[in-house]
């Protein structure tokens, strides 16, 4: 058995005294008083049915300040359970931009796929277009015409005031349905731009039969010219998920999901390389596979890849455990191999005592390398945000910070994604429980140590044109 650091702990929050250089309110880990209501973002769309609204990812807008929230949102239709990919653009002082959305409610949008349907926006991207450069949003995930059992992907392609962008390939909308077999789901998950920050790659999973999956990866060009026949394809003799996926700067492709090994949750990571094949320089033809069995056939699973300055892969996941289900994080080398330089022998999990789960959801790094990870802790029935801060080798640094809603008792809040602006500043996104029927996007931003005035880019340089990486 791979071996690992367990780290338990009960935490009390000191603030530290702030010096005139700081901003008001300063400490680390506490909630910005200059963002939304001190710290916090709820965001209510209420556009009808069940007012399940649910924020999947969170982006920053290059050079503006500005931060896309997307996700799964309630039709206008009225109808229980149909919905619409929809999207928030905030400030950074957490108002709702006035000159974004369809809704006559400022900073909000809408769409779905034409008929009646449900659909849920899982990610989204930042691209570059033209001369001046002028930027779009990429955003991905799924719809299901209401009445259907076929899940089909679906992207869409909006413009800086969050409409449609109708001269685009397929005017901005447009759905995927590979219908291998079993229950013809499709489902697209994430999205990252290359380095050239006009083209993306999507990736997503297909059912092939309903024991079976395949993950797709598609290439998305300059004005949404969307190659339709998938880069690549992974087929996998079990069902498997793919959840996320990060770029190179050469070109190359990796994304992290996990497959089932007959009742075992196994974490996978995949490279290709820039042609769109399996890399054979990692791992063994292209794939790695983890486990980590705390408690023999645990559920094991990777949600959240980032590759670092040097190449390296980090991996964020939840385990099972029998304290329950745990945040878990490693970090490969270029060729695939744990690093052991990471961390303690490469791993590190971490839980809290006397709560039920404390379930990663996405890693980013901040502007001196520090490995950030959001999480959801589930502790007394009760779920509430939660950041994990590590040193850039996986120290543990101490640093815990959970934020706990609470607009009803035992609030089911719930974190999935987080961006580190280039001040240092972390900003969570997710769902909010605003009432016992009611869900709405939420945000919270926090203070960390890493301090830089506002016109500094993510590498301390001072620069109005700097190159940007959402």
């Amino acid at each position: 058995m791979r071996r690992a650091i367990a780290v338990s702990w009960v935490m009390t929050l000191i603030a530290a005294g702030s010096v005139s250089a700081e901003p008001p309110g300063w400490c680390t880990g506490c909630l910005d008083p200059s963002f939304g209501s001190q710290g916090k973002v709820i965001v209510p769309f209420n556009l009808g049915g069940d007012l399940h609204d649910r924020a999947n990812a969170i982006i920053r807008i290059p050079g503006s300040g500005q931060l896309a929230v997307a996700g799964q949102v309630a039709s206008s239709s009225g109808v229980p359970g149909e919905s619409d990919f929809g999207l928030a653009l905030i400030g950074s002082d957490g108002v709702p931009d006035p000159g974004f959305g369809n809704l006559g409610a400022p900073g909000l949008t809408a769409f779905p796929f034409g008929l009646p349907s449900t659909a849920a926006a899982w990610d989204l991207a930042v691209v570059l277009q033209g001369s001046p450069a002028e930027w779009r949003l990429l955003v991905v995930g799924q719809t299901m015409d209401t009445g259907s059992s076929n899940i089909d992907m679906g992207l869409m392609y909006l413009e800086p005031d969050g409409t449609l962008d109708l001269l685009a390939p397929h005017t901005g909308r447009l759905t995927i349905g590979t219908n291998q077999g079993g229950d013809l789901a499709d489902r697209l998950k994430a999205v990252a731009v290359f380095a050239d920050q006009r083209t993306a790659v999507a990736v997503g999973t297909s059912d092939t039969s309903a024991t079976t999956d395949a993950w797709m990866f598609y290439t998305i060009g300059e004005g949404f010219a969307v190659e339709i026949v998938p880069l690549a394809s992974i087929p996998f003799a079990t069902t498997a998920e793919v959840e996320d996926v990060a770029t190179y700067p050469d070109g190359k492709i990796v994304a992290v999901g996990s497959r089932d090994q007959h009742g075992d949750g196994q974490m996978v990571v995949a490279r290709l390389d820039s042609g769109g094949g399996l890399d054979p320089d990692f791992g063994t033809d292209g794939l790695v596979f983890i486990d980590v069995d705390l408690n023999g056939a645990a559920d094991d699973r990777a949600v959240a890849v980032a590759v670092d300055h040097e190449g390296r892969v980090v991996v964020v996941g939840t385990i099972g455990t029998d304290l329950g289900p745990q945040v878990f994080v490693t970090r490969l080398l270029f060729g695939g191999q744990v690093d052991t330089n990471f961390a303690t022998n490469g791993y590190l999990w971490l839980g809290q005592t006397g709560c039920e789960a404390l379930e990663g959801r996405d890693v980013a790094f901040d502007p001196v390398g520090d490995v950030v990870v959001t999480s959801e802790l589930s502790c007394g029935g009760d779920r509430d945000f939660n950041i994990l801060r590590l040193g850039p080798d996986g120290e543990w640094l101490g640093q815990y910070w959970n934020t706990a809603f609470d607009l009803t008792p035992a609030g089911d809040d719930r974190a999935r994604a987080v961006v580190v602006q280039p001040d240092g500043r972390i900003v969570t996104a997710g769902r909010v429980q605003s009432s016992g029927l009611d869900l709405d996007f939420g945000a919270v931003r926090q203070f960390t140590d890493v301090i830089f005035a506002d016109g500094f880019d993510d590498n301390g340089w001072w620069g109005a044109d700097w190159t940007w990486s959402p």
